[in-house]
């Protein structure tokens, strides 16, 4: 007997339309926004200068240290325009969208699996880091990706997704290093699963 989809046609359109919708709004957001005066300091400390390596660079919480590493190499191709600077985070976006669909697919109940769906994809203040010269947006689409990984691991008893989880959750704390005791709980629960599959 065949699994039935997760998502129907028109639900699979639907989640197309949020995807396009939100994706244009936080293009539009990065392309007319003024810098805030967190991204002009990233920028000038850690960007301009490519000096974002941790222990070489300015010791200061503002070098979210991935995105300052590609804001650097955007800077480097197109330029210090608004979108040159915002385009890692704009990047990071459908990665996020797509494992909040993911994470969203294994809820059974529906009407949970939509506010979930709805409440990751249009929470403004959380969205709206895809628009920025900061890490918060990347951070969130990679641990979302992690923790993805992480159910899947769980869920299905293989080791094959440990690599991926553990990936995922150590560049999540490289865009932002708040994110440190998320990884280390990761990491935690990826060695106490480790030893239960070898047993």
């Amino acid at each position: 007997m065949s699994e039935r989809p997760v998502f129907g046609k028109t639900e699979k359109v639907l989640l197309w339309t949020f995807l396009i919708f939100s994706w244009v709004i936080l293009w539009l957001k990065a392309g007319l926004s003024p810098i805030t005066h967190d991204e002009a300091a990233t920028f000038f400390y850690y960007v301009q200068g490519k000096s974002f390596i941790p222990f070489f660079a300015d010791a200061d919480p503002n070098n979210h240290v991935l995105n300052s590493a590609l804001t650097s190499v955007f800077y480097s191709l197109f330029g210090d325009s608004l979108i040159s600077l915002r385009l890692a985070s704009l990047l990071f976006f459908p990665l996020y969208f797509y494992f909040v669909i993911k994470i969203a697919g294994k809820i059974k109940n529906t009407f949970v699996k939509w506010v979930f769906i709805l409440v990751f994809v249009f929470s403004n203040g959380l969205v709206d880091f895809f628009s920025l010269c900061r890490g918060y947006g990347m951070s969130m689409a990679l641990l979302m990706g992690s923790i993805y990984y992480l159910i899947q691991a769980l869920q299905t008893n293989k080791t094959k997704y440990q690599p991926a989880f553990l990936s995922l959750a150590l560049l999540a704390f490289l865009a932002n290093m708040t994110l440190l005791v998320s990884f280390l709980m990761i990491f935690i629960l990826s060695i106490d699963e480790f030893f239960k599959w070898k047993q």
